[in-house]
């Protein structure tokens, strides 16, 4: 039986995400280990660009991306019920952010 056209997923998509949530999390928690990581594994450094520095703004770039195919895909049926989704969603992630964020890198 085929799923119909709103519940299909984007698996490359989740896949990149992914790989930004695992970078996220490893160049946050790596850094409270050890004082004297290599500098590939270290991040936000006043005046220098490293890999660690791609992972938010590669997350920023999935999200935006899951919008745009969200939205495209409710087009035709904005209706409460995908507002409800909506805010129910975003909740979710603030009270996920609020829990992680003391301990995070320099809090």
């Amino acid at each position: 039986m085929k799923s119909s056209h709103l519940n299909e997923r984007d698996h490359s998509l989740d896949l990149l995400r992914g790989v930004a949530i695992a970078g996220m999390f490893f160049f946050s928690f790596v850094a409270t280990l050890s004082d004297s990581l290599p500098l590939l594994f270290l991040h936000n450094i006043s005046g220098r660009f490293l890999p660690g520095d791609l992972v938010l703004s590669l997350f920023l770039f999935t999200s935006g991306i899951s919008l745009t195919l969200l939205r495209s895909r409710y087009k035709s049926s904005l209706d409460r019920g995908m507002w409800r989704k909506l805010i129910s969603r975003l909740a979710r992630m603030v009270i996920v952010s609020l829990v992680i964020t003391p301990f995070s890198v320099g809090v």
